[in-house]
């Protein structure tokens, strides 16, 4: 159902707490070929993880304190 970035992108959060930089840094870590910024490129795909999450009518979403931007605080999966 989700992309391999998207699988790579949830793999790498877990059931942690991180920030969307750390989330990017583990995402894109052995990357050769990196987006020229690996921050908008994850949050562009959490929304969309998000979205498919709610289409599927899965029970669980990607959610952050603050906003979803570089100045959110911490990221994490959380059931709903």
């Amino acid at each position: 159902m989700f992309s391999p970035i998207q699988q790579k992108i949830l793999d790498a959060l877990g059931k942690k707490k991180l920030k969307m930089s750390e989330l990017a840094e583990l995402v894109y870590k052995d990357s050769e070929v990196k987006p020229l910024s690996p921050r908008s490129a994850v949050r562009s795909a959490l929304e969309y993880i998000n979205y498919k999450c709610e289409i599927n009518k899965l029970n669980w979403k990607i959610v952050s304190e603050g906003d979803m931007g570089c100045k959110g605080k911490f990221i994490q999966r959380k059931k709903i």
